[in-house]
């Protein structure tokens, strides 16, 4: 409907203008009433500064009206909310709350949050917390009427995460909360469903809870207010739900119950069957001096069953008796006639017992109750079960004294010969509950140890000692099996160092230096500490004679050492810039750097607890001198206030206040605040100042800059309605022509939609004297280098996608004649580069230049990259990538014009600072080795073997051999070895040469004798 409204009063609007302009009757035909149907639409939709009031088109909705699509109403439609006069479907995010189908930043103070809603009251499904409805509460909060609460009222109670009048039935009251389970040493009273720390009735404990009860339940006693499942056995009678030690008189006799494995004894006023005269027991049989055989009670037991079995009350399982197999019940009898004794049974003067019946013959031999055990059978072990003491000759586990046993008594006690015995006391030492003549690791106390215990952890000639003597002064430990033991030495072994009186195979941080196998501490020969070498001095800093990269917490740097107090030449305390970490660090300065202040001997960069400044230090006040405060911006966060002699000239002075801009209420005028500007500058500026003209525009006694919506500029002044001589609206401008468009004296730049533009007019279509439309606008012909399409009449800058533009024709390629396309127009010539036959300004991104054109990478015949472009050789050097580059990079190092990391010919080894940079060196320094990959290494980290005392290897190189000296592996070479064994080699050479000689002259005399005459003629 409202759409229908819309439509009909734009139609109204556009026959009303057509009229205007006498365009033409609007009733003529029916193609001009189709255009003014496309006209409607356009007005409908895109003419955003037209709305509907009324059936009438208004610039803007007047006081009192929303927008809501277009219309002008008095309020939003149903589901839509009003932010800044207008109807939206869903609110900014800058005013996302809805109050009353308004767009608020936030709800009123007296209204709640429930999502993006202002309630008043929570719906049902929340609850309220704070000003907030939640479906739960925070935690630790809990609910009481639907409201988060931080405690329960005191009239509540407190039940999980809730607040309630009354436990629910599976909770327990317990100090105003209900809980599932009472806590310790409390018992449950089911009368009232509550825990108490007192129970005035009778405990019962079922499960893991102990209940309070008023009376005992069935099936249970009562036993010192408990209530309990059987009676014990000092009080083993029950009567009346009660446990005694002995029946009342008015219930003497009892009987025996056994029920679930316990005895229980119940009291009653006389026996169902029979009674003992003995102890008031009712028994199955008669009397005690009688005996039962085969269910009948008679004086003796005859000869065909001869033996009389005692049976004891509380045997509760029955023995194998041949002759009364026909019984059907148990029977409590206490003498029974048998053929023979039980088997588990034991004889005394011919009668059976299932154990002895006297103390004085408690001993069992073949099972007879006898005195004393037998000389070959002195053993006794006791069978606890069936409570007797049986004689052995052997004991099969172990033996104490005279008694057998499973293990012995005592765990000071251990076994030698199957015998408890003291180790020590026999001359031995005890190792797993065993003596042995000697121990493997240590002994303490006749005591066999893997290692000495904390009392006594020092080990010395394989006993535990407190402390180690002073001939064995020095403490080594050593690894075992199971454990480590401290060792009392008179000096540490050739493979350790000496560090205070314990021997280590390295020298711990504080003192790293081994002089005369002793840890020395650097400082101790006037050095500091490196790490792993003593200097001369630091790299960097210094703190208590250790090299450091950063000074510990609460020192600060001052001629490269660590020190707690900056000295009086640099008192304070400010931030400096270490070039060696290339990080800010705190450090002694004199001076605090421009834009600093002192606060406290620091520099900072604003003041934090006195947010005065004065003379560049932080104050709490501001001195007599110095009365005028101004703001001063610190950075965009921070503004702390500065102490001023007077204002600065481009303030403003109100109650000792200096401010850049007046605040509200006030005007700025001649350095002072006023309530009112003066008569001769009644204008108030845009800066809330006072002036005598306004240099821009002017609305009342206000300057602007431009004129508020809905005014317009006329002669410098914003006015509502453009005046006669310049009717024309034009940029929110009054004028006298419209320089383009106009319509109903509003000017336009172009045409609205819908419409083309010819001689400032709109149009419905083209006239035929300029039919062709370029831009909404109407030419006689197409501009140059627009695209002409003859079927439509219209001219483009450019073709539609997937086509290319040539002569204001669009082509699917490129002629020959052109062959190369740039912003989709095709070239003679590329002045450009070429990527196929795409002419570009430059290469993308990623792409490299050979020849004009863009490659993904540099062909082989140019594949270095100078500057992005390819080259077949770099003039100076180039990286591992190819890249030509001035001069190689920190860290690498030329091998011809490549530049790499590894170190050149005339520096081969490689040092490692801590930081991780590397420097090429020609030889290592002092207490350094090289590795086999030439890199630098302390020489106390080395855990190969040392070479000419320059190298560490892992194993030694041939023609060497392995040497430990001072705790240290030495390759040493065979060089002399070898020397040695040719000197030998020649030496036995020559002596067997020799032997041979005088062994031939020994066996041939004669010829030895010729020889030497003929040799002698010949000489004379």
């Amino acid at each position: 409907m409202m759409k229908t409204l819309t439509m009909v009063s734009a139609m109204l609007m556009i026959v009303q203008y057509i009229a205007n302009v006498t365009l033409c009757n609007v009733l003529q035909s029916v193609r001009i009433l189709q255009s003014v149907i496309i006209i409607a639409v356009w007005l409908n939709v895109s003419m955003k500064n037209l709305n509907i009031l009324n059936g009438e088109c208004v610039n803007q909705c007047p006081e009192g009206y929303v927008l809501d699509i277009g219309v002008c109403q008095m309020t939003c439609s149903n589901g839509r909310f009003l932010f800044n006069k207008t109807c939206v479907d869903k609110c900014p995010r800058s005013m996302e709350y809805v109050d009353e189908d308004r767009c608020v930043s936030e709800c009123p103070f007296q209204k709640l949050y429930q999502n993006t809603l202002c309630v008043n009251n929570c719906s049902e499904q929340f609850v309220r917390d704070g000003r907030t409805c939640k479906t739960e509460c925070s935690k630790g909060r809990f609910k009481y009427n639907r409201i988060c609460m931080d405690t329960c009222p005191d009239d509540t109670l407190q039940e999980h995460e809730n607040c309630v009048k009354n436990c629910s039935s599976d909770f327990l009251l317990y100090a105003s909360k209900c809980l599932e389970t009472c806590p310790p040493n409390h018992f449950i009273d089911r009368a009232n469903n509550a825990c108490v720390i007192r129970c005035e009735g009778f405990k019962y404990h079922q499960m893991n809870n102990v209940f309070c009860l008023s009376d005992c339940p069935e099936k249970t006693a009562r036993l010192n207010s408990t209530c309990v499942t059987h009676c014990p056995k000092t009080q083993p009678f029950l009567y009346n739900k009660f446990c005694f030690a002995k029946c009342p008189v008015s219930s003497r006799f009892f009987e025996l119950k056994v029920e679930t494995g316990h005895i229980t004894y119940v009291c009653v006023d006389k026996c169902k069957k029979y009674t003992s005269s003995v102890s008031n027991m009712c028994v199955d049989a008669r009397s005690v001096g009688k005996v039962l055989f085969r269910e009948t009670c008679q004086e003796q037991c005859p000869d065909s069953d001869p033996y009389k079995v005692h049976m004891p009350a509380s045997l509760h399982k029955q023995p194998n008796l041949t002759s009364i197999m026909t019984l059907t019940k148990p029977i409590n009898a206490f003498v029974i006639c048998a053929k023979e004794c039980p088997s588990n049974f034991v004889r005394d003067n011919g009668d059976c017992y299932f154990e002895c019946p006297t103390i004085k013959k408690n001993m069992t031999f073949n099972m007879t109750c006898v005195h004393h055990c037998p000389e070959d059978y002195p053993f006794v072990l006791k069978d606890k079960e069936k409570n007797r003491n049986i004689c052995k000759n052997l004991c099969e586990k172990v033996r104490f004294q005279n008694e057998c046993l499973d293990k012995c008594p005592d765990t000071s006690t251990s076994i030698h010969g199957g015998q408890c015995v003291q180790c020590g006391q026999i001359g031995m030492y005890e190792e797993n509950q065993h003596c042995v003549n000697s121990c493997k690791v240590v002994q303490f106390e006749n005591r066999c140890y893997n290692t000495c215990l904390p009392n006594a952890k020092f080990a010395l000639n394989g006993t535990c000692v407190q402390t180690c003597p002073l001939n064995a002064s020095k403490i080594d430990e050593q690894q075992q099996d199971l454990g480590s033991l401290l060792v009392c030495k008179e000096k540490c072994p050739t493979n350790k160092f000496t560090f205070g009186n314990h021997c280590v195979y390295s020298c711990p941080q504080t003192k790293s230096l081994p002089l005369n196998g002793i840890c020395t501490a650097c400082h101790e020969i006037g050095k500091f500490d490196d790490g792993s070498i003593c200097v001369d001095k630091c790299r960097h800093l210094h703190y208590e004679f250790r090299c450091v990269d950063h000074c510990p917490y609460k020192f600060k740097i001052y001629n490269k050492s660590c020190v707690r107090n900056c000295p009086i030449v640099a008192p304070l305390v400010g931030t400096i810039f270490d070039n060696y970490t290339r990080m800010n660090e705190q450090g002694c300065v004199r001076n605090c750097k421009e834009g600093e202040f002192i606060e406290e001997n620091k520099c900072v960069s604003w003041c934090f607890r006195r947010q005065f400044i004065y003379n560049n230090t932080c104050v709490e006040k501001c001195p007599a001198e110095a009365s005028f405060i101004s703001d001063k911006y610190i950075n965009y966060y921070v503004t702390n206030k500065e102490c001023l002699k007077h204002c600065k000239d481009t303030q403003y002075l109100l109650n000792f206040t200096c401010f850049e801009k007046c605040p509200q209420g006030f005007y700025g005028h001649k350095n002072q605040c006023i309530e009112k500007c003066p008569e001769d500058s009644p204008y108030i500026n845009h800066g809330h100042t006072c002036v005598e003209y306004c240099q821009t525009l002017r609305r009342g006694m206000n300057c602007l800059d431009t004129c508020p919506q809905g005014t317009y500029e006329f002669n410098n002044t914003c006015v509502h309605n453009c005046p006669s001589s310049k009717p024309y609206n034009y940029k929110s401008k009054c004028v006298d022509i419209c320089p383009n468009f106009m319509i109903k004296k509003i000017c336009y730049e172009q045409c609205p939609y819908g419409l083309v533009g010819y001689q400032r007019k709109c149009l419905l279509h083209c006239p035929t004297e300029a039919k062709y439309r370029y831009k909404w606008e109407c030419f006689i012909q197409c501009l140059n280098n627009t695209i002409l399409n003859l079927q439509k009449y219209a001219c483009f800058d450019s073709c539609p996608n997937g086509k290319i533009k040539y002569q204001q024709l669009c082509y699917d390629q490129c002629p020959l004649q052109a062959p190369y396309y740039v912003k989709g127009e095709c070239v003679e010539f590329c002045d450009g580069y070429l990527k196929g036959s795409k002419c570009l300004e430059h290469c993308p991104h990623g792409d490299v230049v050979f020849e004009k054109n863009c490659l993904l990478k540099c062909p082989r015949e140019a594949s270095f990259l100078d500057k992005n472009i390819c080259v077949s050789f770099c003039p100076h050097f180039y990286d591992n990538n190819f890249n030509c580059i001035k001069e190689c990079p920190k860290n690498t190092f030329p091998h011809g014009k490549h530049c790499t990391t590894d170190c050149p010919q005339y520096l081969p080894f490689t040092n490692v600072f801590y930081n991780g940079n590397r420097e090429c060196v020609e030889r290592c320094d002092t207490y350094e080795l090289a590795t086999e990959n030439y890199e630098c290494i302390s020489s106390y980290t080395c855990s190969g073997v040392i070479y000419d005392d320059t190298w560490c290897f892992q194993t030694c190189p041939s023609h060497t051999y392995v040497k430990r000296s001072w705790g240290k592996n030495l390759c040493i070479s065979l060089t002399p070895v070898y020397t040695m064994i040719i000197i030998l080699s020649l030496i036995i050479l020559i002596n067997i040469a020799l032997g041979v000689e005088v062994c031939w002259h020994y066996n041939n005399p004669e010829q030895w004798l010729q020889g030497k005459n003929a040799s002698r003629a010949t000489h004379s």
